[in-house]
């Protein structure tokens, strides 16, 4: 991270607009969290450990936990369907559902008949 980018990133406003985000950001997934069963809660949850994990690893936040079919186009919050990519691709995805998401997200469905 550049020096003007932390010293932007020190700002009141600026923390508080993060801090309203995150606040928004939690809530949600609490609720949808509160709606799972314990079994997808854990899976749910053991995707976000690792995620933060590989940033405390890097040392910034270079990963980010994606919806393999977006939210914005009906995809559920749930460890099925979700994956950790660099934020780059994450971002560079902007909600859309490619063709090597199809697959993945065939693939995790698949799983939970098995």
């Amino acid at each position: 991270m550049s020096v003007y980018a932390k010293e932007y990133n020190q700002r009141p406003e600026v923390k508080a607009k993060h801090s309203i985000q995150v606040a928004d950001r939690e809530r949600w997934e609490g609720v949808s969290l509160a709606c799972m069963g314990e079994e997808d809660k854990a899976k749910t949850v053991a995707i976000y450990m690792e995620r933060d994990r590989l940033n405390k690893d890097l040392g910034h936040a270079g990963y980010h936990v994606d919806h393999i079919l977006p939210k914005a186009l009906g995809g559920d919050h749930i460890w099925f369907n979700m994956q950790i990519l660099t934020a780059q691709e994450n971002l560079s995805k902007n909600a859309q559902f490619r063709a090597k998401d199809k697959d993945l997200y065939q693939q995790r469905i698949a799983q939970l008949f098995i």
